[in-house]
């Protein structure tokens, strides 16, 4: 009877986290698939306006679950002492990770003009190289062979994917690849500032900091590019009024998408592990990659589709490295016979 009573919860709690699971995986496709159908010239082709609108509908989300319930921000509603919320701390930590938030959003979305989905994803697969280059530039991690070499094989299987492109246009190259290089630096400096300043975000508190300022970010760029910067020198174009009442209804459902993915993927981080976010992720990225190969029709070559395949085995190595530390190579050792060492056989 006690194993029947212990299970059960077990059970609800797997069955909770494997919907969940699949509903961010779905939900981060079904946005990323609409970003690009509405950022058609014939629709809604202004990058910073989806921004804007994204960052406010989620900012509002956030601030009326806080207003619901406090306790699911404990990083705003109860800090430990020293980690309390200033000024200092907003325009030191903060500011620049909204900042470079903003610009991953707006590149991001802007390249969906020049590229297919598969393309923009297979490419924003590499970021992890990114990642790691800034990590060991500002100390918050160690220069290791082991990663470099596998930063390496993923960078010749991206290089293998954008050869094998069909419609490579330079403009969302250089889009795509300033975007999670902006994404990149964003990650790293979440580490870098925000751990200096003795704070560590929940999901909640990072929403209701973070997408106000990109908020306010974006409304400040799309009001210069209105009032103060010539047309002629405009770098990418404006939504005025009649653009934002052209299609109400899919803005709309576009935003609640965008709410419903934030909501979603932080239930999902709180009820998951390591593990399973990790495979999540993995099995988003592959089903965007294939949802513009046969939903959209993405053409694609032997050479690209073996990159992004080499892509996601190396990426998900590299992801159970940085989740298990320690734990793929003591598996290695274990395959090639060498058995274990004794602080393996301490660490089991």
């Amino acid at each position: 009877m006690a194993d029947s009573s212990t299970s059960a919860p077990r059970l609800s709690e797997l069955c909770l986290a494997l919907g969940l699971g699949v509903a961010y995986i779905a939900i981060s496709t079904l946005l990323i698939s609409y970003n690009k159908w509405l950022m058609s010239p014939l629709r809604f082709p202004f990058s910073a306006g989806l921004g804007v609108l994204h960052t406010t509908s989620c900012s509002l989300m956030a601030f009326l679950v806080y207003a619901v319930k406090p306790s699911l921000a404990p990083t705003l509603s109860n800090p430990t002492p020293g980690s309390e919320m200033n000024m200092g701390v907003f325009f030191k930590a903060v500011l620049p990770i909204a900042l470079c938030f903003t610009l991953q959003i707006v590149l991001s979305n802007h390249a969906y003009l020049y590229a297919d989905i598969a393309f923009l994803q297979m490419m924003k697969e590499s970021n992890v190289v990114a990642v790691y280059g800034f990590c060991v530039a500002f100390g918050l991690e160690a220069f290791a062979w082991k990663k470099v070499g596998l930063v390496c094989c993923i960078v010749f299987s991206t290089w293998c994917t954008i050869q094998g492109e069909l419609h490579f246009t330079m403009a969302a190259f250089l889009l795509q690849g300033t975007s999670f290089f902006a994404e990149s630096l964003k990650i790293t400096l979440q580490g870098l500032l925000l751990s200096s300043a003795g704070i560590k975000f929940d999901a909640l508190s990072f929403l209701l900091i973070v997408m106000p300022s990109c908020a306010f970010l974006f409304g400040t760029f799309l009001a210069l590019c209105a009032w103060v910067v010539p047309a002629n020198l405009m770098i990418m174009p404006i939504p005025g009024w009649a653009d934002w009442t052209r299609m109400p209804g899919h803005l709309l459902l576009n935003a609640l998408t965008a709410i419903s993915l934030n909501i979603i993927g932080t239930l999902f981080l709180k009820y998951s592990s390591a593990l399973s976010y990790v495979v999540a992720g993995i099995l988003k990225d592959t089903l965007i990659v294939m949802t513009g190969i046969i939903l959209m029709g993405h053409e694609t070559t032997p050479l690209q589709f073996g990159g992004f395949l080499c892509q996601i085995c190396f990426i998900s190595l590299w992801s159970c490295m940085k989740a298990f530390p320690g734990e793929i190579e003591r598996r290695v050792r274990m395959l090639m016979g060498k058995g274990e060492t004794s602080e393996d056989a301490k660490a089991l």
